[in-house]
């Protein structure tokens, strides 16, 4: 068997590499060489087919996923989850930003010999709404996955 690849090729091998400072997953394509023909009934196809449609994926993956034990990609089939999870990705990353440029402002005052002021009331407050939001965000994203 030596020089022969294995029946089933995984669609991806993640690699490491460094892109802009941070590491990040790459994902390495492996070429599919090898077919294997496979004869079904008719009902037997269209569930198949209803299941790789439900996937959104092709019948190929779906049936390479099921075969090997991968878990297939999620699948939100709903279009107004999906537009929930933009929007929420969208408003935590405008709170970073703020976070990010409040952060340089406390850090400029600092190198510049200024004393750092804070609020307690105001940090407290700041404190409440980021658990809130947390436990909003956790609610939120446990209700698609059960719907999912």
């Amino acid at each position: 068997m030596e020089g022969k690849k294995p029946p089933f090729c995984i669609a991806t091998t993640p690699t490491w590499s460094s892109y802009g400072g941070r590491n990040t997953i790459k994902q390495k394509k492996m070429t599919k060489t090898n077919h294997i023909h496979v004869r079904v009934t008719e009902k037997d196809y269209h569930q198949i087919r209803a299941k790789a449609d439900q996937a959104r994926v092709n019948i190929s993956e779906f049936v390479r996923c099921a075969v090997t034990d991968q878990q297939l990609p999620p699948s939100l089939t709903d279009l107004a989850s999906y537009e929930l999870l933009i929007e929420i990705k969208t408003e935590l990353n405008r709170i970073g930003v703020y976070l990010n440029q409040i952060a340089k402002a406390c850090n400029t005052s600092v190198q510049l010999g200024s004393p750092v002021v804070v609020n307690p009331r105001l940090h407290e407050a700041n404190q409440r709404l980021i658990k809130q939001a947390t436990l909003e965000v956790e609610t939120t994203v446990k209700t698609l996955v059960k719907a999912a």
